[in-house]
């Protein structure tokens, strides 16, 4: 004769065969339920699956760290130094301090970009950001490069204008005059 498993008080208790849930053949752990259905019952108070994704507005925070006025992006970066931030459920990548302003601030129509004030290509603070178009972006970006007034040999360069470079013509007059002396004396 088999001997019937013991409960607390050493008496006899009917072990079930299977987890009481509907179609779940688990071994039954406690309350007839396996662990998977009672970690399910603990966790969101009944045994079915339900898998809630995290919000973006919650996942974003995990990704700042305030470091004095700027709020640095921690998580990945693309190739330029701006943080990435990918949206969920749609998997749709955006850009962490595009999705800072529109979260914090307001949405913005897609001509318009959002010019870094502080210089900080990984901060996220709205109040560091100004939503500008392409064209003033750019612009205020050649205009941070403007100190410059001399070549390093000390020549006077031009003034800057925005999408060129700047060379020194004395440095280039010079440099041509070389390069015809030196092709002059090569060919003879």
């Amino acid at each position: 004769m088999s001997e019937q498993p013991r409960g607390f008080h050493g008496r006899f208790v009917k072990m079930a065969t299977a987890c009481v849930v509907d179609d779940c053949q688990r071994t039954p752990r406690a309350n007839g339920m396996c662990n998977m259905h009672l970690l399910r019952v603990q966790r969101n108070g009944h045994t079915d699956y339900t898998r809630t994704a995290t919000p973006n507005k919650v996942r974003f925070w995990r990704g700042v760290k305030v470091n004095g006025d700027c709020w640095e992006w921690q998580k990945s970066r693309n190739p330029k130094g701006y943080g990435k931030f990918t949206l969920s459920p749609e998997k749709k990548g955006v850009l962490a301090h595009r999705f800072a302003y529109e979260y914090l601030v307001a949405e913005l129509p897609d001509y318009i970009a959002l010019d870094h004030l502080c210089l900080n290509k990984a901060c996220v603070n709205p109040s560091h950001l100004d939503p500008v178009t392409a064209a003033i972006n750019t612009t205020r970006h050649y205009q941070m490069q403007a100190p410059a007034t001399v070549c390093r040999r000390g020549h006077e360069l031009p003034p800057l204008v925005p999408g060129k470079k700047r060379h020194c013509k004395e440095c280039r007059n010079t440099k041509e005059r070389e390069n015809r002396k030196a092709a002059a004396n090569h060919g003879s």
